[in-house]
């Protein structure tokens, strides 16, 4: 398979239209060479040199194209191309079709096999310094006198590897030294030619670069020192300066890799060791790794950790060497160090209005990133992003500034300190680097700006256009997890739940405590919370301490209420242990120091003061709803009213008597006994006297004192 410059991102396309509109802007092209070459992986490259060439062509110049072969851990070397193949290829690229192209090979690792053809078909040799080159023939159960003769007139019409070199990569019973003679002229000879030379006296100084019995494999030092290599670099990048291109871009006309099933990897929330090793460990399922040759990395984090995001971002920067694609997408957010995990996608598609960069969950200092700048430096290669732009965007201190290469036109983003280390590596004129203006990324990118200056790919509004963007037929399945924790995952995400749970939560709390023995608030409050802290585990912001704290709280609140009522110590302990449970629960760090974290104390205060609000609202309800449930109402102790408190308090209560009828047993003058029923009672008249015997009716009751009437 050929990864032939996969996508044409939007920045691409800007930095195209700035080369055209700048005269002494100069422009060439980068084909990645995946080995070992194929019939499929053949046919495609030649048919965009031939494409390449025609643009040329009509130009009026002589492009220059970059054939990048090899990695740097040695994986692919070429071993296992067939000699057909490989020929087919150098024949086309040594073809007066491709005239109006420079080939130029790039050497990143060790190149074996038959791929060793290609190279000698090239017009100019650059090499990195893990490059080795040679042993054409471990593929070749034994040498071939025809073969040899294919490869030596292949590399003649170069001349830059001459015929003893070339045959001894294939033959291993040739032995091969390098010479200098007297004139001071150096060259590659074979044993028989050194022999007479010796006899001639004609050599200074040789040096033996192999012995009968195995094939030539030079290093990288070795082509260097025989100016076999006109240069040796350590990326792309700075082969193009050495080739002074200003601008390195893929051939538009090479298709999309043919992607037929894709995997979508959603990070959502804080960046934590737990979340990064469970999805390392899904990635690494058999079931991923064969069934997907895409994979989508949805981004939408505020980071939280630098060092397990930098691990996964350098898996997913090297994604391409096993043949797959790795695209990125960020709608909203990739804040710190969750910037690394999008930016090592490639092709990266962005929001316009998303925000990459900038302050994020974690703190990071000067210090941290410069310890990790290598490792930046590596992503940024294997992306083919600008380093210094992801420096500053994680170190906010960081000045990085744009700079115009005043001979080539072409334009970069350094810090003062890179341009003058590579001034003092290169030995080059100071002034060749006209510095512009500082760009700011202390508060991060939007997603239109990151691809204005290179940092994304492209611009999408919607995972779907991602999708069609890097050739998916059909959806992508999540990667393998359990739904259970994704839907927690996803609720999580939403900032209204966590606040609706601790609401629901402590409001149900406090009906609880403030009438024990109900149940099903107390029920309610620990489903809650038990939501709300699983969400937090899985978001990366709760860890034990946190929940030891809450639950202290509680305790301590409980045994207020409950066990020493009235002292306060427990009460107010407690309050303090849950209210910093909770904000501690919500954040990843303790004493806010950026702004992004500022603000992210600021909501966790709003959640707890909605909290608080909840523990009020419970209470307020309890005693206005209780008092009417059929259920509960007989548990609610209600406050009697001011009459009843009084009939309560009196010693009698002859209330009930009013408008009764009874008979006097005695003179009433006034005051005397009369019969009511089976009662015998004192009462006392209204005014005048009545005589015993006679009918008589209650009229009023003061307390113990009855008045009555005569019955007329």
């Amino acid at each position: 398979m050929w990864a032939l410059g996969l996508f044409v991102s939007a920045s691409t396309f800007a930095q195209e239209e700035a080369a055209e509109a700048t005269a002494d802007a100069k422009r060439g092209y980068l084909l990645e060479v995946e080995l070992p070459i194929t019939a499929k992986g053949g046919e495609t490259i030649v048919a965009t040199l031939k494409s390449l060439a025609d643009k040329s062509a009509q130009a009026g110049r002589r492009q220059v194209v970059i054939l990048q072969l090899g990695t740097r851990d040695g994986k692919a070397d070429g071993r296992g191309t067939e000699l057909e193949n490989s020929l087919r290829l150098a024949r086309a690229i040594g073809s007066p079709e491709l005239r109006s192209l420079r080939l130029v090979a790039l050497l990143q690792g060790p190149v074996r096999g038959h791929a060793v053809l290609c190279v000698l078909a090239c017009d100019q040799l650059i090499v990195t310094p893990d490059a080795q080159l040679g042993d054409a023939a471990i593929d070749e159960s034994a040498f071939d006198e025809t073969v040899a003769v294919m490869y030596e007139s292949i590399a003649g019409r170069r001349g830059i590897f001459p015929q003893p070199l070339v045959r001894a990569m294939l033959d291993p019973d040739v032995e091969l030294a390098r010479v200098a003679r007297v004139d001071g002229s150096q060259e590659f000879v074979s044993g028989e030619q050194l022999a007479e030379i010796r006899a001639e006296g004609q050599n200074l100084q040789e040096e033996q670069v192999s012995s009968s019995g195995q094939t030539v494999m030079l290093t990288s030092d070795a082509m260097r020192s025989a100016r076999l290599a006109s240069h040796r670099v350590s990326s792309a990048r700075e082969a193009a300066d050495a080739l002074d291109i200003a601008q390195l871009v893929e051939p538009n006309a090479v298709e999309k890799m043919t992607v037929t099933t894709g995997t979508l990897i959603e990070l959502n929330g804080n960046m934590t060791a737990a979340k990064i090793r469970r999805l390392e460990a899904n990635l690494a399922a058999p079931q991923n790794q064969e069934s997907s040759d895409a994979w989508i990395v949805a981004v939408d984090s505020p980071g939280g950790s630098l060092n397990d995001s930098m691990r996964l971002a350098s898996t997913l920067s090297i994604v391409g060497d096993d043949g797959r694609v790795a695209a990125g997408w960020v709608e909203n957010e990739a804040l710190g160090d969750a910037l690394l995990v999008a930016a090592a996608c490639r092709p990266l598609y962005v929001h316009s209005e998303a925000r990459l960069g900038g302050p994020g969950a974690q703190n990071l200092t000067s210090e941290q990133v410069r310890q990790l700048r290598e490792a930046i430096e590596q992503i940024a290669g294997d992306a083919r992003r600008p380093a210094a732009l992801l420096e500053g965007l994680l170190d906010t201190e960081l000045a990085v500034y744009r700079y115009t290469d005043t001979k080539t036109g072409r334009l970069r983003y350094a810090t003062e300190s890179q341009i003058a280390w590579e001034v003092e590596q290169q030995e080059g004129p100071a002034e060749r680097w006209e510095k512009g203006a500082r760009v700011d990324l202390s508060d991060g990118l939007t997603g239109a700006e990151a691809v204005e200056l290179g940092l994304a790919d492209g611009l999408a509004t919607s995972l779907e256009e991602v999708t069609v963007a890097i050739g998916l037929e059909s959806p992508p399945q999540r990667i393998s997890d359990r739904p259970v924790i994704r839907a927690v995952e996803w609720l999580g995400n939403r900032p209204f739940l966590p606040m609706l749970l601790l609401l629901v939560a402590f409001m149900t709390f406090s009906m609880e405590i403030s009438a024990p023995g109900l149940g099903i608030p107390g029920f309610i409050s620990l489903v809650c919370f038990s939501l709300f802290f699983w969400m937090s585990f899985l978001a990366g912001t709760a860890e034990w301490l946190e929940v030891l704290a809450f639950s202290l709280g509680v305790i301590c609140i409980l045994i207020e209420l409950f066990v020493v009522p009235g002292v306060g110590v427990f009460g107010l302990g407690g309050l303090m242990l849950l209210v910093g449970g909770v904000v501690l629960t919500s954040q990843t760090f303790v004493i806010p120091r950026n702004p992004y974290q500022y603000a992210k104390t600021a909501e966790t205060l709003w959640m707890v003061i909605v909290a608080c609000g909840g523990l009020v609202a419970g209470v307020v309800l309890l005693r206005l709803l209780l008092p009417n449930t059929k259920l509960f109402g007989h548990l609610h102790l209600a406050t009697p009213d001011a009459e009843v408190v009084e009939r309560r308090e009196q010693i009698v209560d002859y209330q009930h008597l009013i408008g009764q009828t009874g008979t006097t047993i005695t003179p009433l003058r006034p005051a005397g006994k009369a019969r009511f029923g089976e009662e015998v009672l004192a009462v006392v008249s209204e005014g005048s006297a009545i005589a015993d015997g006679e009918p008589i009716r209650v009229i009023e009751v003061h307390g113990n004192r009855i008045v009555v009437e005569a019955e007329s």
